[in-house]
């Protein structure tokens, strides 16, 4: 009887530990080593990349309308580049960070995160950042523990004073001067140089906890990337610039942050070069099919 009892509690210890091991295990598998390639025999579409990422937006919110909340990107990319709708994150585990691990680094944070700790004790892994010639963003400092590859971090604080957030018109505004003052300084220098990243972050403000203030600044955002793209674009004439705009993941009407509802987690994609390529989260049933190229 006694071994019975030791036989099934001996299954549930393993059962367990399957789950552990099958659950718990980090996705990520570290530095990879340079792999020696081939020359292409064409030239390569672009010399430098430029990610819009705007915190919170939703592509139902993004293709409300057919965009005419954006006017000056919809003239974009109704001419040039692709709109589609992709998946960019799973649903977050003890951070909100896992869409840019997708974005940046091709993988989802898992739920081994958690039991590693990982925010505090990140595990070394490949990413756009340590394969680009030089990165470059404008987010915060909690981006930059997360990547401490980039090359250039200039960190923006979301509070003008301790406690006290700006919203996201006053946030927008200072990535721009920032983006503008870099890209005056530098212009020269980074004209010579290819395998170019630039990351500018878009954060959320005070008044962004919901889908409503977030549509509220929507032409804002409008105006703040079409300003950002043209001096880019007067930075790099060449024509050798690609750009991509997308989101995190769209927040819900309420403020629930976690509340895991599908169409929160699936972004659209606009790319070419030139063309800054458009991204939220929603359904492709919501998005207007003249505008979507290729739907995931």
């Amino acid at each position: 009887m006694f071994r019975s009892y030791y036989t099934y509690a001996l299954v549930q210890l393993l059962l367990f530990a399957s789950v552990y091991v099958v659950y718990f295990r980090a996705t990520d598998i570290g530095i990879l080593e340079p792999q020696a390639m081939e020359s292409l025999k064409e030239r390569v579409p672009a010399d430098r990349l430029v990610v819009f990422v705007k915190d919170g937006l939703r592509a139902n919110t993004f293709f409300e309308d057919y965009c005419n909340n954006l006017p000056l990107l919809r003239q974009l990319f109704h001419k040039q580049g692709l709109v589609g709708i992709c998946h960019p994150a799973e649903a977050p585990t003890d951070s909100k960070f896992s869409s840019y691990l997708a974005l940046f680094a091709g993988f989802y944070e898992d739920a081994a995160s958690v039991a590693h700790n990982w925010l505090l004790n990140p595990a070394p892994f490949d990413s756009i950042f340590n394969r680009s010639t030089y990165s470059y963003a404008w987010t915060t400092a909690h981006m930059k523990q997360r990547f401490p590859d980039i090359d250039l971090p200039t960190v923006l604080s979301p509070e003008v004073t301790p406690g006290v957030r700006k919203n996201c018109n006053e946030m927008e505004e200072s990535v721009i001067r920032a983006v503008e003052l870099f890209l005056l300084s530098e212009s020269q220098e980074l004209q010579e140089h290819r395998g170019l990243f630039f990351f500018v972050h878009l954060m959320l403000g005070e008044d962004a906890s919901g889908a409503p203030a977030t549509c509220e600044n929507l032409k804002f955002t409008d105006r703040s990337v079409w300003k950002m793209y043209n001096r880019f674009e007067d930075c790099f004439p060449d024509q050798r610039t690609a750009y991509l705009l997308t989101s995190d993941f769209g927040l819900p009407h309420s403020c629930e942050v976690f509340s895991g509802l599908a169409k929160r987690y699936e972004a659209h994609a606009h790319a070419h070069e030139r063309a800054p390529i458009a991204g939220a989260s929603a359904t492709p049933a919501e998005a207007p099919q003249a505008l979507v190229s290729s739907p995931e």
